[in-house]
């Protein structure tokens, strides 16, 4: 049986009820933040580019991640390969919604000189392989047996981007660069 000392007096508020509801409210806070942009916690804005050098975590063996997204007129998400230190490498993976594809520059040190490989995002297939100078490579690579590997290689690694950026901040390429 509670002793009349024990029950609350009108208005009266048990701190233990004070402690909780103060709890729930900086859940749901803390949610609420998340929920509105999940980059905030390690990206940086500078001049409307969020950007994040990532040497930890990175999906590729020995490389770190360049990343910057860019959400204005001309939205792309660009993941720049990196050195375990953070130093940039000439290669990259340049997400274009507005084209819906995948630019991803490739340089041979052995042989001098870089390749561009354009992915398909809907039909989730290579497309198009350039040399250096942007001349057409496709019909070249094929003739020469390269584009089913090519081919191949992009598709795997594109996926593996994806994979990587929502297992990392909960949200998929695409809704980073569309977001608000």
């Amino acid at each position: 049986m509670k002793h009349k000392s024990d029950i609350p007096k009108r208005g009266e508020i048990s701190m233990k009820k004070i402690t909780i509801l103060l709890l729930f409210i900086s859940i749901a806070i803390m949610i609420g933040g998340c929920a509105k942009d999940p980059l905030a916690k390690t990206f940086v804005e500078t001049d409307g580019v969020l950007s994040y050098t990532d040497t930890k975590t990175s999906p590729f063996e020995d490389s770190g991640l360049l990343i910057s997204i860019e959400k204005g007129e001309k939205p792309y998400a660009k993941f720049v390969k990196t050195d375990l230190t953070g130093r940039e490498t000439a290669d990259y993976y340049l997400f274009d919604y507005a084209n819906n594809e995948v630019e991803k520059y490739y340089y041979v040190s052995a042989m001098g000189t870089g390749f561009y490989y354009y992915y398909d995002l809907e039909q989730e297939e290579l497309v198009r392989l350039e040399g250096d100078d942007h001349t057409d490579s496709t019909q070249s690579a094929k003739d020469a047996g390269r584009w089913e590997s090519a081919s191949e290689n992009t598709s795997m690694e594109v996926k593996v981007l994806e994979a990587y950026f929502i297992d990392k901040y909960g949200i998929s390429i695409k809704e980073a660069v569309k977001s608000n």
